[in-house]
C-alpha cells in the first residue's frame, strides 16, 4: 500500500527535526561517554527536562528525533508528549506508542499502539535499590533493574505506577500500583493491582 500524504508530511517533519536535534543528541553522547553511569542516568533526565519543556506537535517531533538517537530503539510513529522524562536509556518503543505528558519511564520494552496516559510511572521491578545489614541505602549495591514488559495494544490509565509487567491488550486502571504481573486480556485496579474482568 502507497503512503499516504499524511505518512509523506511525517516522514519529513522526522527527518528535518532529525537535523535539527541532532547538535543536542551530539552533545548528550558526547558528554554520556565522559560521564560514568550514575551520572548518565541523570544526565538522559536533565536533557529531557530540556526538550520536555517544549509544546505541541513541534515538541513530539524534537523528542522524537532526541530519543530515536539516544533509546536503545525508538519507532519513528512514537508520540512522547511534554514533561516526559526517561531514567535509562535502554528502552524499546514500538510503532505507534503514546506516551502521555508528565511520565516517568525507566527501563522498558512497550509493544505497538500501547498508550500511556499522563503522569504513569515505570520502574523496573520492586527491588531497583538494595539496602545494606542493617536497612541502609548502599548505591554501591545495584537492584534489580529488570526491563518492564509493556504489552502491545494496553492501555495504561493516568498516575498508575508499573514495576511489573502488562500483557497484551490489558488495561490498567487510573492510579493503579502495578506490583505483579498482569495477565494478557485483563482489566487491573488499585493498589495493589487486581484482576478484575478479562477484556472481551
Amino acid at each position: 500500500m502507497p503512503p499516504s500524504n499524511h505518512d509523506r508530511v511525517r516522514s519529513l517533519l522526522n527527518r528535518a527535526f532529525s537535523l535539527g536535534a541532532a547538535p543536542l543528541s551530539a552533545a548528550y553522547l558526547a558528554e554520556r561517554r565522559l560521564m560514568g553511569d550514575e551520572i548518565g542516568r541523570r544526565l538522559i533526565g536533565s536533557y529531557g527536562g530540556l526538550i520536555g519543556m517544549f509544546p505541541g506537535f513541534s515538541g513530539d517531533f524534537l523528542r522524537r528525533a532526541f530519543y530515536q538517537r539516544v533509546l536503545r530503539r525508538l519507532h519513528p510513529t512514537v508520540t512522547i508528549s511534554h514533561h516526559t522524562l526517561f531514567s535509562s536509556e535502554d528502552v524499546e518503543i514500538d510503532e505507534g506508542v503514546y506516551i502521555g505528558g508528565g511520565c516517568s519511564i525507566g527501563r522498558c520494552r512497550i509493544g505497538k499502539h500501547a498508550m500511556l496516559s499522563d503522569y504513569v510511572v515505570v520502574i523496573p521491578g520492586r527491588h531497583s535499590h538494595r539496602f545494606d545489614q542493617s536497612g541502609v541505602y548502599d548505591p554501591e549495591v545495584p537492584g534489580d533493574e529488570i526491563p518492564i514488559r509493556i504489552g502491545a495494544h494496553s492501555w495504561i490509565g493516568a498516575h498508575a505506577v508499573v514495576m511489573a509487567d502488562v500483557g497484551d491488550r490489558t488495561t490498567i486502571g487510573a492510579g493503579a500500583v502495578v506490583v505483579k504481573p498482569i495477565p494478557d486480556d485483563m482489566v487491573a485496579v488499585g493498589n495493589p493491582a487486581r484482576v478484575v474482568r478479562r477484556r472481551q
